[in-house]
């Protein structure tokens, strides 16, 4: 009896410490999903300025990076914009790099590139021509697809690392769109 007794007590508290660890798992789980959720992604709403890439109104999720090579996709903070609003933009100038445009062509270090993602009329006014920009150690060169109504680099200059939050990784518009 005394057996049985410290058998089922035995089994209680093993029950009991089950309990416990699958409760301080959950709670230690769902401290880490909060944690990486708050500081390694962000969720960014696409405006015109990344038409043909992404359409106006498109959910994306940016994945806090601090490398980025030519072509990424990337959100910061500008430095024209007060607001907390993150802005979406092509890396397309690294640090040392020398950017110019003419005639609607990107030149990095006097060779031109050819940007089959760009949307440019060169009917419409507002394409930045004629000015030579050159990287400081710590600048990206960042531009919209739309290149005729983007607010980008070509106005404000090399945009510094410490303002880049990370790349581009997931579009929800394009992952849960069906036909």
């Amino acid at each position: 009896m005394v057996r049985n007794c410290i058998k089922e007590i035995n089994q209680s508290i093993k029950a009991l410490l089950s309990i416990r660890a699958f409760r301080v798992f959950i709670t230690a789980f769902s401290i880490i999903v909060f944690f990486i959720s708050f500081t390694s992604f962000k969720g960014v709403t696409a405006s015109n300025e990344m038409y043909p890439t992404f359409n106006k109104g498109e959910k994306l999720i940016a994945m806090r990076s601090n490398s980025y090579t030519y072509g990424d996709i990337v959100t910061y903070k500008s430095p024209l914009d007060t607001s907390d609003a993150y802005i979406i933009r092509r890396v397309i100038g690294l640090p040392g790099d020398t950017i110019y445009f003419h005639d609607g062509t990107l030149y990095i270090n006097g060779a031109a590139t050819d940007e089959e993602y760009v949307y440019y009329d060169p009917s419409k006014e507002g394409y930045v021509e004629g000015i030579i920009y050159t990287l400081e150690d710590n600048q990206y060169f960042l531009a919209g697809d739309n290149r005729n109504y983007s607010v980008d680099s070509r106005v404000c200059g090399g945009i510094d690392s410490s303002v880049i939050f990370g790349k581009i990784v997931f579009s929800t518009s394009k992952f849960f769109s069906f036909g």
